[in-house]
């Protein structure tokens, strides 16, 4: 299983994506795990989650929750959105059932020439979150669009013609709403991109800096003393950031426990994937100003992954590559970042916040087990 990308909109706020969009807010009152989700209210709507894919196959999971605002009983969009470059698309489409009132979804296939049902159209609870996953498979003759509810497969179509593009993105939709009616409202979050299997059940959660002295300590502190009292405000906090002072300076933070808090991880979960993200800013000017490297310590082992800016003074979201370790050694992490040698390494980076986000699978709980008491047995004298 290869991950491709993963969010749970634990920045708290925008950061992470291209732009929120009309229509589209981050929450921390529903959430399906972590702090926070995203929240789709109004009319028709897509957020453009993630970007940058080219995929001739794709197994895609996001958890949503449709409230009980009645949606057009026509159905659009709503769910996920699997866009090919050629903006043909498999998506889920989610509608009002007639007479019944009940929400439905289904999978639907648009290509040039309309959009086409595949198969039934399935409840799916209002007020309450369900996994939905969907796969697709491009190919002229022998594409598949498939999708799950809850770990379910319950639609399968192949020999489908879906083109030969690649899928390049992945939308949050939300249905249209009824005309007169409150504003339709839909909550998603623990989204994953996966291009080998179904991405199963999930949790993403972030993680910030706590109290502790690391390794590497060499940066000047702006609105606290310590660096886990500058690297630890979500949403990002512009006021309070580590900045560089010189070439080849590294500073790094001890990682809040994942073991510990808020949707802990436990000793039998999986890990199935991590990453380290930050808000940066570069004031200075100059491309030979622009480079620093990520820097994540795991196992007591520095990987350091180089960033750049697309632009200078202004505070831009970085990223670096997924990767995986055990919950032993992410209890023990790090993460930061250092600047290079020469003119650009002696410029102010400043780092405003930093997260470890982890992506896990939480273990089957074991079933209670009732043993029936032994029958009591009257007694006669």
């Amino acid at each position: 299983m290869a991950v491709l990308y993963f969010t749970g909109f634990e920045t708290g706020d925008a950061s992470e994506l291209s732009s929120l969009g009309a229509g589209f807010s981050i929450d921390s009152a529903v959430k399906q795990s972590g702090s926070y989700a995203l929240k789709g209210e109004g009319d028709y709507a897509e957020l453009l989650a993630v970007v940058g894919l080219s995929l001739a196959s794709v197994w895609a999971r996001m958890y949503i929750r449709p409230s009980g605002v009645p949606a057009s009983p026509a159905g659009a969009p709503g769910g996920i959105v699997l866009r090919h470059a050629t903006d043909a698309e498999v998506y889920t489409s989610i509608a009002t059932a007639s007479g019944t009132g009940a929400r439905t979804i289904q999978l639907v296939h648009r290509t040039g020439g309309g959009d086409v049902n595949l198969g039934s159209a399935w409840p799916i609870a209002l007020n309450e979150w369900t996994r939905l996953e969907v796969k697709c498979v491009i190919s002229t003759t022998v594409g598949i669009a498939e999708m799950a509810l809850n770990g379910v497969v319950v639609e399968t179509h192949t020999g489908l013609n879906t083109g030969s593009a690649p899928i390049v993105s992945l939308s949050c939709a939300m249905g249209n709403d009824v005309v007169g009616v409150a504003n339709i409202v839909h909550h998603f979050d623990d989204i994953q991109v996966n291009d080998a299997a179904y991405p199963g059940s999930g949790r993403i959660i972030g993680r910030q800096v706590k109290a502790g002295t690391p390794t590497y300590n060499a940066w000047t502190k702006t609105g606290g003393a310590t660096i886990d009292g500058v690297w630890s405000e979500t949403p990002y906090s512009a006021a309070l950031n580590a900045v560089s002072a010189g070439a080849s300076q590294a500073q790094t933070g001890l990682v809040v426990d994942v073991a510990a808090g808020l949707n802990p991880i436990d000793v039998n979960d999986t890990i199935n994937a991590c990453r380290v993200m930050c808000v940066a800013n570069r004031e200075s000017a100059g491309s030979a100003y622009s480079a620093y490297s990520l820097r994540r310590r795991v196992s007591a082992a520095d990987t350091d992954e180089a960033m750049s800016f697309a632009s200078l003074d202004a505070d831009l979201f970085h990223q670096g590559s997924i990767f995986t370790a055990t919950r032993t050694a992410l209890q023990s992490a790090e993460m930061g970042a250092v600047v290079g040698t020469g003119g650009g390494g002696r410029e102010d980076l400043t780092i405003h916040d930093i997260w470890l986000m982890v992506d896990y699978t939480p273990a089957p709980k074991p079933k209670a087990i009732i043993v029936p008491q032994a029958a009591h047995r009257a007694s006669y004298f």
